[in-house]
Formats: C-alpha cells, structure tokens, sequence
C-alpha cells in the first residue's frame, strides 16, 4: 500500500481553508481513481512549542501504480492546480510506501 501525504502549514484565515478544503478540495479527491482511503487530521498540539502545522491528509492507494493514475486523472490534475493555486506555499506533498509492523 502506499499514501500520499499532504502537510498543511497553518493559513492566513482558518475559516476559508476550512471551507474550500471540505466543498471544494474534499469532493474532487473523493473521485480519485484508486483511491482505497482518506485520513484528515487536524493537528491539535506539538510535543515542544506551537504546532507548525495545521492539518495532515493521507490519501491510501494498493499501489504507486494506483497512485499515479488518480494524480494524472482529470479530478486528479484539477486538485493539482487547486494546490498550487490557493495552497502553494504552505504544502508539501510526499508519499511513502505503508508497511505493516
């Protein structure tokens, strides 16, 4: 299995990420190809200090093989240019493989 993350640093104004990530982010990935599952966290606290983060999504697909086809689908290329148009600088995107332990 492998997920795709996305690390959210804390916006400008909560309120209008709170809301276009769940009516307009939200509905395009869910059409995601491939994808098995979402996890959206709302980073809450840091062990040491204020929290540089504000939230953390993990979109879980069987394969990377899976996961690129949802990333150059249609739905997949429109959340793209979403990010990079509201969200650019306060993201990062990585994936990584899920190993049971």
């Amino acid at each position: 299995m492998v997920k795709l993350v996305v690390l959210y640093k804390t916006p400008e104004d909560p309120s209008t990420f709170e809301t276009h990530f769940a009516n307009a982010h939200l509905p395009r990935v869910k059409k995601w190809p491939g994808l098995r599952k979402i996890e959206v966290a709302t980073v809450t606290g840091a062990t040491i200090g204020e929290p540089k983060l504000y939230m953390i999504e993990e979109l879980y697909f069987d394969d990377e093989e899976s996961m690129q086809g949802a990333l150059a689908s249609a739905d997949g290329k429109a959340v793209a240019f979403d990010l990079m148009e509201f969200e650019k600088d306060s993201i990062a995107v990585l994936y990584a493989d899920v190993k049971d332990v």
